[in-house]
């Protein structure tokens, strides 16, 4: 008897010691959408950013795709680390709609092509902002930090495709 009362104060003092993670250490069903969403969005615009380099022989529209690219490919590196170390799994592949997105600017060319590209990465970089600003709102320290930091770099891009799409206006 007096044997368990021993194990029972031991276990006792040892679960004291344990620490027991706090609710911002996880990750909330929100956090995981917000993750999700962000991925398949940027490789949504870094599949268009590499068509586009491509297609285009506007070698400013060359220039701005290849700057996204860049950006977006290590903005995905750094979700697949965030993913990881919270053992997050999900399907990256890219949705219908931007399946068919591609599809389209695929068939194009020429100015019709690099008016619809910029279209399409002022539209993908304003979804983009809206993700990170709830990611940023997050109750998790690497979330919140995370989508905080990167907003500066999708508002670049924006600005950078909306000069793009002006451009190609006139």
């Amino acid at each position: 008897m007096r044997k368990s009362l021993v194990y029972m104060i031991a276990s006792l003092m040892v679960l004291g010691f344990v620490r027991i993670a706090p609710a911002s250490d996880k990750l909330s069903s929100q956090d995981k959408d917000t993750i999700k969403d962000a991925m398949r969005n940027l490789q949504a615009v870094a599949a268009e950013c590499r068509l586009a380099r491509d297609h285009t022989e506007n070698d400013r529209v060359q220039s701005m795709a290849s700057k996204i690219l860049g950006g977006d490919d290590k903005m995905i590196e750094q979700i697949h680390d965030l993913r990881k170390k919270y053992d997050m799994e999900f399907d990256t592949s890219p949705s219908n709609p931007d399946v068919k997105d591609r599809k389209n600017l695929d068939k194009m060319e020429g100015k019709k092509f690099d008016r619809e590209f910029a279209d399409t990465m002022v539209q993908q970089n304003e979804e983009l902002l809206r993700i990170f600003k709830t990611g940023a709102k997050s109750e998790n320290a690497d979330v919140r930090e995370y989508f905080d930091k990167k907003q500066d770099a999708i508002r670049e891009h924006l600005d950078m495709a909306k000069k793009m799409q002006h451009d190609l206006k006139d």
